[in-house]
């Protein structure tokens, strides 16, 4: 600390030894003052010219001279509140970056797992297209299977109908047989008929014969008993 400053801290004591105190240093004032202090690159034409400038620039000069002391004080504590003021923000804007830097964090892992997962995500959507495909596969091929089992009924409903149909072939035959059967009866019936009519020839031409050998023994008979006989 520089001695100055020391110096302005204790301050001057009394001939009791006690402490002095200091008058109230106006700040407002000392920055009015500073503000108008010019700068000697600056320094402008009238100040060059007319000595009164000068004077005023060595009475501003003197003022800040033997005010230095408390000038530098007050900056020093102004410099530590503005660092009190700062440290809390400091820790607070630490902990900040430090959480921001955990989720920058965080988030790069995720996006790494993103990153990771999207060719499983890709290689499902693959397996679920291959899937949708067998699927649809499947439905055609259930479908051919109804197709198919609609056509077994078919044709199991026709060859119960072609069972019925030899049943009604066999019964046909037989009765074919039948027919021949009684076409070969009837046959026999038209010989035996033929026969018969044959036979009724017969009879009737030996019916014939009788009646003229009866008409013959009654004559016989008649001219036995008359002793005399006709010309037959």
């Amino acid at each position: 600390m520089p001695r100055g400053q020391q110096q302005s801290q204790t301050g001057d004591t009394d001939a009791t030894g006690a402490p002095t105190q200091q008058p109230q240093t106006d700040w407002r004032s000392i920055a009015d003052a500073a503000a108008c202090i010019p700068n000697a690159l600056y320094v402008s034409r009238a100040d060059r010219t007319y000595p009164g400038g000068v004077s005023s620039r060595g009475a501003i000069g003197s003022f800040i001279r033997s005010h230095k002391s408390s000038m530098a004080a007050s900056i020093a504590v102004l410099l530590s509140l503005a660092a009190v003021g700062l440290t809390p923000l400091t820790f607070i804007n630490k902990e900040e970056i430090t959480q921001l830097s955990t989720t920058v964090d965080a988030l790069k892992s995720t996006q790494n797992e993103m990153d990771q997962l999207s060719p499983a995500i890709d290689a499902l959507k693959r397996n679920q297209d291959d899937i949708s495909t067998t699927v649809e596969a499947l439905k055609r091929d259930l479908d051919g299977i109804h197709q198919l089992s609609s056509t077994v009924e078919a044709l199991r409903r026709d060859q119960d109908d072609m069972r019925q149909l030899s049943t009604s072939v066999d019964a046909l035959k037989r009765g074919q047989d039948n027919i021949r059967e009684l076409s070969t009866s009837v046959e026999a019936l038209k010989r035996d008929q033929d026969d018969m009519r044959q036979l009724y020839a017969s009879v009737d031409a030996l019916e014939s014969k009788l009646y003229a050998l009866n008409q013959k023994l009654v004559r016989v008979y008649y001219c036995v008993s008359r002793s005399s006989c006709p010309t037959l």
